[in-house]
């Protein structure tokens, strides 16, 4: 079936041009522009030029082109073709003047241009979205966030911009996110966009003899590597998620190539490079490495669920720690203010157990990481090169060039796995070499019967080349087309798909790196963010008061010495229960961890169960209050009273003491004084007593020697003794009558007692001697009650005799005397 061609269209894709004022109000239609050249690139900023003459032809006269004198330095400039139209700006204008013609030559450059005439300074996030980074650099220029791809917005960076153009920090933020920028000038917006997904193949179809007019064809090497190693934000490295265990990613398919080998492992066909026997190491090794992955996803996926699960538990225990941390505040308040804690010491005691119980859960769940962890090794030691290659093999491995090295850092990203996805697709693009294809072809948008072609002639559409001399046969992304619309030609440049996918190529890198030459987002000084992040840090924290309740402050030998929420600690190096506390306007010593502060000096005194002073110097002294109070001022010392001389204790500046009462349980010394009614029930001793009353149960001369005098409230007896056994007692009633007791061996030998019915009576229980040197008068006594009782002194001429034996002597005598006769 033939095409059918619409005629109509035939200038559809002829610009018109417009001059605008900086609101994209329209001025004046540049109907008289020639030479319009148009260069639009993927990504990127496009440019404008134009020719505008000075004079124009009016009916066959020469007149003064007014839009040669409207036209002006960033004013905007419209581009229309069909229904599609972009602003640009006028950035410069030439005047030029030849032997044939005067003309302006206008330079413009899209609308974006704007931004790079603003600037960024200083600018320092941590963990943002692609939009939230765009939103911030976006603030205050006129311009917004279009679309973003929902995958840039689950990826997080953490940028800083030193100095920089708000231009030069888009791409810059794009390149990080491996995005494709897309301005809008019409609404002013700024979208990001994956680069493999910008257009699908449309069958645009190029060669020599249909529609391709000149090729040239580039494979570059500059940055082809086999061997990527690969860094991401504080030196994180892949090796903890490859199979291998190695912080790179290689590849060998272009050295390999054509290997081949049957299904039994036969070479058919040989690598141009290597030998058949590392070759054949190499596929075998890297079909062990694939499936040695798969394993190892799963004890990664493994690990990953019990970091999750030690994470839930890390965050009970935090919860724990802080609600203890609570408790000791409790603690120290009630300790500051003397309040009863032993309710508050139980409630430590509990959250402790459940901070050890939760500890021990976090245990067990790492015992369980560090057994995946041992697989993970085993897995890696199995696919060691000592253990899959011989040494022949490692040597011409090494000495034969194939191993071509390149560093892929990037600074933004603290994930392992995003880290090699980024790596991945950084790789791809340079283990084969580059292909970067020129053409020109015929200006399809000039030739109507290929009318149907000409919505395949755009930036990011798919186009095929085959060129069989140059040996091309390639279907490429179209990054770059420029236009001379007074020519029949469209250059076209193209690049190969794996080197398009991701922007950090170096094809990317020559697109926007005409932008900015303030290169101060680039992952490479990302490093250098950390440290500036450290050092305003540290100068944030030497600015500002430092907030020990959130980060303590340790030191002292041995880090004995604490600064925190709970005051200022210094602990004892050698007992960790004995520690001095300052907080709450108390300084307190505890000897129990600080369960409990024994003593403190508080603003209102000193609490403490015992004080040792050397010596204690003040001019007053007070404790308690009121009259409940014990007082040392200079009037002396005083208890019980806020007066001095109303207390009921106290002792004056000259010795003397005053008091109510006294227990006194030891030993009284005095020299003198004067004592009211005074009980003693210990022992009184003293070397002089003197008073109009002296009452005790027991009053003696000597307390522990002989001999000595007593006097008994027991039966008011009055001892005078030699010993304990032998003494005169004074009875005041012995059997009725007051007497004198005469005691031996401690049993009554005689006594002398006045009886009213007999008078004084002598009584001894043995025998009774009277001796006087003058005599003994007896001539009252009338009733002796024996004289056989009555002896005469042994010495004296009776020689011992009764008086009843000398009477009957004498009565012996007078009878003999009367029988004799007289004389």
């Amino acid at each position: 079936m033939l095409q059918e061609i619409d005629y109509t269209r035939v200038n559809e894709y002829r610009p018109r041009i417009s001059l605008c004022d900086p609101l994209k109000k329209t001025l004046s239609i540049l109907k008289e522009a020639y030479e319009i050249n148009q260069v639009t690139k993927l990504g990127n900023i496009n440019n404008l030029s134009f020719r505008i003459p000075y004079n124009l032809e009016i009916q066959h006269k020469l007149v003064r082109n007014k839009n040669a004198d409207l036209i002006k330095e960033r004013l905007l400039i419209k581009i229309q073709k069909k229904t599609e139209f972009e602003y640009y700006v006028i950035t410069q204008i030439s005047d030029i003047m030849t032997d044939n013609e005067d003309y302006k030559e206008v330079t413009c450059e899209s609308l974006a241009m704007q931004l790079s005439w603003r600037n960024i300074r200083g600018y320092s996030e941590i963990s943002k979205t692609a939009t939230e980074i765009l939103t911030d650099i976006l603030v205050g220029t006129g311009w917004s966030v279009g679309s973003v791809d929902s995958s840039f917005n689950q990826m997080r960076r953490s940028p800083t911009v030193d100095d920089d153009t708000v231009l030069g920090t888009v791409f810059k933020v794009a390149e990080t996110f491996n995005a494709l920028v897309v301005f809008n000038s019409i609404n002013q917006t700024i979208s990001f966009t994956k680069i493999d997904v910008v257009a699908p193949y449309e069958g645009l179809n190029v060669s020599f003899g249909r529609l391709l007019k000149n090729a040239n064809k580039t494979e570059d090497m500059s940055e082809f590597c086999t061997r990527l190693k690969v860094f991401g934000k504080d030196g994180l490295t892949l090796s903890g998620i490859t199979a291998a265990g190695s912080n790179y990613l290689e590849n060998y398919s272009f050295y390999l190539f054509p290997f081949t080998q049957d299904v039994n492992g036969n070479v058919t066909k040989s690598s141009y490079y290597m030998s058949d026997s590392l070759a054949s190491a190499l596929v075998a090794y890297q079909k062990k490495s694939v499936a040695a992955s798969g394993t190892l996803q799963g004890y990664l996926a493994q690990k990953v669920a019990l970091q999750a699960t030690k994470t839930s538990q890390e965050n009970v225990l935090y919860g724990y720690k802080n609600e203890l941390a609570i408790i000791n505040d409790q603690l120290v308040v009630a300790n500051a203010n003397s309040q009863n804690n032993s309710t508050i010491i139980a409630n430590k005691a509990a959250k402790e157990a459940q901070i050890a119980a939760q500890n021990s859960l976090i245990a067990t769940t790492k015992s369980s990481i560090n057994a995946v962890d041992s697989n993970i090794l085993t897995l890696k030691n199995s696919l060691s090169i000592a253990n899959n290659f011989t040494q022949a093999q490692v040597n011409e491995w090494q000495r034969g060039g194939y191993i071509n090295e390149r560093t892929y850092t990037n600074d933004l990203v603290d994930n392992e796995t995003e880290l090699l996805k980024l790596a991945t697709a950084e790789f791809d693009k340079i283990r084969e070499p580059k292909i970067l294809l020129e053409i020109d072809i015929v200006d399809l948008f000039s030739v109507i019967t290929e009318q149907k072609m000409w919505p395949k002639v755009r930036l990011g559409a798919q186009i095929k080349v085959y060129v069989e001399k140059l040996d091309i046969n390639i279907k490429a992304t179209i990054i770059q087309l420029e236009q001379n619309y007074e020519s029949d030609t469209i250059k076209v440049t193209i690049s190969n798909v794996q080197e398009f996918k991701d922007e950090d190529t170096q094809l990317l890198k020559k697109l926007y790196g005409s932008i900015s030459a303030a290169n101060t987002l680039t992952t490479e000084k990302y490093g250098w963010r950390d440290a500036r992040v450290n050092v305003d840090a540290v100068n944030i924290k030497l600015s500002n008061p430092w907030d020990s309740s959130t980060v303590p402050v340790k030191g002292g030998y041995d880090e004995t010495i604490e600064i925190s929420h709970r005051g200022i600690i210094m602990t004892s190096p050698t007992d960790s229960n004995n520690m001095l506390i300052l907080n709450h306007a108390t300084l307190a010593i505890s000897n129990d961890s600080g369960l409990n502060w024994q003593n403190s000096i508080t603003p209102n005194g000193i609490n403490a169960t015992s004080i040792r002073v050397g010596e204690l110097f003040g001019i007053n002294a007070t404790i308690g209050t009121g009259n409940n109070v014990f007082k040392m001022n200079q009037s002396g010392i005083s208890l019980g009273n806020s007066t001095f001389s109303s207390a009921p204790f106290r002792v004056d500046m000259q010795g003397n003491l005053f008091s109510n009462s006294a227990n006194i349980t030891g030993t009284i010394n005095a020299t003198g004084g004067t004592l009211g009614n005074l009980t003693v029930t210990g022992t009184l001793s003293g070397g002089s007593i003197f008073g109009s009353q002296i009452v005790g149960s027991d009053i003696r001369t000597s307390n522990f020697s002989f001999p000595r005098v007593e006097l008994k409230s027991s039966g008011n007896l009055i001892n005078v003794m030699r010993d304990a056994s032998n003494y005169l007692s004074f009875d005041p009633y012995a059997s009725g009558a007051p007497a004198i007791n005469f005691l031996d061996s401690g049993s009554v030998m005689a006594s002398i007692k006045y009886v009213s019915s007999f008078g004084l009576m002598l009584a001894s229980f043995g025998k009774m001697t009277l001796q006087a040197s003058s005599g003994i008068d007896i001539s009252s006594i009338t009733n002796f009650p024996s004289w056989s009782n009555l002896f005469a002194s042994s010495g004296s001429s009776g020689g011992g005799r009764t008086l009843a034996t000398e009477l009957g002597i004498i009565n012996s005598r007078l009878a003999a005397l009367e029988a004799r006769p007289p004389i």
